[in-house]
Parts: C-alpha cells; sequence; structure tokens
C-alpha cells in the first residue's frame, strides 16, 4: 500500500490531511471584513429606525387655537393658545431633539410675523410654525393670530393644520381664532360683530368665519360658540396682537 493511497477489501481509501484555517489567509480577511461591515450596516439601520417619529405613539393636539397677548401678563401669550405635541418612535419611546413642524398654510388664518412664545420659529411664506422636542420628546406652542384675508378666504372644510416631525405626517388638527377680522389688532368690537354675524348666518358674514368660529368644533354656529367667544374677550388675554401679518 502507498503512502497516500491503498486498498482494503477492494476499495480505495484516502488518507485525509487537517490542517487549520488560518484567519491571515487573504480570503478570511475579506470574508470577515464583509460579515464585520454587515453587522455595522444592520445596527445603524436598527438605530436610524428607532429614530423615525410614529404617528400611531405620537400626540398632537385636537384643536389648534391662534391667539393673541396681554403685555402686562406674565408670560404675555395668551395660555389659552397653548398646547404641545409630544414625538414617540416606533417603539413608543420619546424622541428628543426632533424639528416638529405645524402647517397653517391651508387653515384659513393668517399668522403674525412676530412670534413671541419662546423656542418657536416662524416661516412666513411658507406659513409654518416650528420647535424642538425636549428630552422627553415634547415641545409646546402658542401662536399668534388671527382670521383670515376674506378675499383670499378657504372653505369652511380645510380649516386645518398639518403636523410634522421630521419629516413624518403626524396628523391634523381643527384650527379656531378669536381675532377673528381687520389686522390683528387684538379683540374688539369688529370681531364680536363677525362672530355674532356667523353663529345669525348673517348673510354679510365673511364665509371663513363660520370655520375659526366654530369654538366647540362640532361643525355648527351656536350660542355656545358665542358664549366661548365672550369669555374669552372678557379675560382680556388676546386684547393685543402684533398688527403685522404674514406672508
Amino acid at each position: 500500500m502507498s503512502e497516500a493511497w491503498g486498498t482494503q477489501s477492494g476499495s480505495l481509501v484516502g488518507r485525509a490531511s487537517y490542517r487549520p484555517l488560518d484567519p491571515k489567509e487573504p480570503g478570511m480577511v475579506r470574508s470577515g471584513f464583509g460579515i464585520a461591515c454587515a453587522l455595522v450596516g444592520l445596527c445603524c439601520a436598527e438605530d436610524a429606525l428607532a429614530k423615525i417619529p410614529s404617528a400611531a405613539n405620537s400626540t398632537i393636539p385636537n384643536a389648534i387655537f391662534l391667539v393673541g397677548f396681554n403685555p402686562n401678563h406674565v408670560p404675555p401669550e395668551d395660555a389659552a393658545g397653548r398646547f404641545r405635541v409630544v414625538v414617540r418612535s416606533i417603539d413608543d419611546l420619546p424622541l428628543p431633539g426632533v424639528t416638529v413642524t405645524v402647517n397653517l398654510g391651508n387653515a384659513g388664518a393668517r399668522l403674525s410675523r412676530v412670534q413671541t412664545f419662546p423656542g418657536v420659529s416662524l416661516d412666513c411664506n411658507a406659513e409654518t410654525i416650528s420647535g424642538v422636542t425636549d428630552s422627553q420628546g415634547q415641545v409646546d406652542f402658542v401662536i399668534l393670530g388671527g382670521g383670515p384675508d376674506v378675499a383670499t378666504a378657504h372653505p369652511f372644510a380645510e380649516l386645518r393644520a398639518e403636523i410634522r416631525a421630521r419629516g413624518v405626517h403626524l396628523g391634523m388638527s381643527r384650527v379656531a381664532a378669536y381675532d377673528l377680522v381687520g389686522t390683528l389688532n387684538g379683540l374688539d368690537h369688529a370681531d364680536f360683530a363677525a362672530c355674532i354675524g356667523a353663529v345669525l348666518r348673517r348673510t354679510d358674514a365673511p364665509p371663513m368665519i363660520a370655520g375659526l368660529a366654530d369654538y366647540d368644533f362640532n361643525g355648527r354656529l351656536q350660542s355656545k360658540d358665542l358664549a366661548i367667544w365672550l369669555s374669552e374677550y372678557l379675560s382680556r388675554r388676546s386684547e393685543s396682537n402684533s398688527g403685522a401679518v404674514c406672508p
């Protein structure tokens, strides 16, 4: 029988040799590098996915009230307009440092060029207000604004603001305003007359007022809406506004 091969019972018997794999061989190095890259890529993808806002897990307001301010109050912005957005991930974890944008471009209202609530920024041309979430994924807003330019009024059904976080659509919120007409000069007799006209369905009432004065958001203008406006007026929390209108 030779050193390498021999016969046993009419069959060839091979003597196999075993040599441990050398991790320094070129092929092994390339394979290990590829596996490491794949693992790093998977981890990065999971991390990126965890930072995507989830509309289902996030919280937005049902309604947004555009308000004014009272310079004699601290803080001056009308607290009736304060609302909060909470941004959470698909893993239901809070997302800090996320830019939240409220788009009022189709809300049928007007924004003040001067937004004084701390932490918010204004894009007049886009008609958006933005803020950044804190460590709990929360950001608060008070938006100064009011009723529409009647000449460019939108239909009743379009009185909604879109809310996005990091570009992800979170939902739509109804919009109402107390400073209904004029040049954003605060609540006065002209706004009261406009509210009464809308509730009484007067033909000379601006078409947009109907949507912005539906303060309980039940789809109908009633005496209750007028009572809500009067309560806001008597509080004097929105007795002033900037007078400067976007865009």
